[in-house]
């Protein structure tokens, strides 16, 4: 993982701690786990594999929804702790979490696939962060579209 995306991530914690009034409990827990998976072999292996399926050929840009898809096959391949705390996000949620990000776009609608590792990270943790959220206003079934 690069030293860019971990910076990344542990500023959303610390924002989010400080959000919480929380710095440590559960919540940092699903975070932690998450981050251990970024960090870990499986997580490229897994993307090449998603991004492979969901691009089926196609050249150094992808779509919107080829990145959807690409983020919800590294969901499925979570390990299981992670799996079953993470749903899979869709479009809507994926465009919210990256809407920071547009201005990467190389044009509407269309992500660079040199990019795509960095936008997956972004969304898992945007989800994991959602998670945590739902979870402190008592909510214990998580369903993507009620984050």
């Amino acid at each position: 993982i690069s030293s860019k995306r971990k910076k990344r991530m542990e500023s959303k914690r610390s924002e989010k701690a400080t959000k919480t009034g929380q710095s440590d409990g559960a919540n940092a827990a699903l975070l932690e786990r998450l981050e251990a998976y970024l960090s870990d072999e499986a997580f490229p292996n897994h993307l090449s594999k998603s991004l492979s399926f969901a691009v089926m050929g196609q050249p150094s840009i992808i779509t919107d929804q080829m990145l959807t898809k690409t983020i919800q096959g590294v969901v499925k391949s979570l390990p299981t702790k992670l799996k079953h705390t993470i749903p899979e996000p869709d479009q809507e949620f994926v465009c919210t979490s990256l809407k920071s990000y547009e201005s990467k776009r190389p044009k509407d609608g269309c992500w660079c696939v040199s990019d795509v590792g960095e936008l997956v990270s972004v969304v898992l943790v945007s989800m994991a962060v959602s998670v945590e959220r739902f979870r402190e206003m008592g909510g214990y079934e998580v369903d993507p579209t009620t984050l």
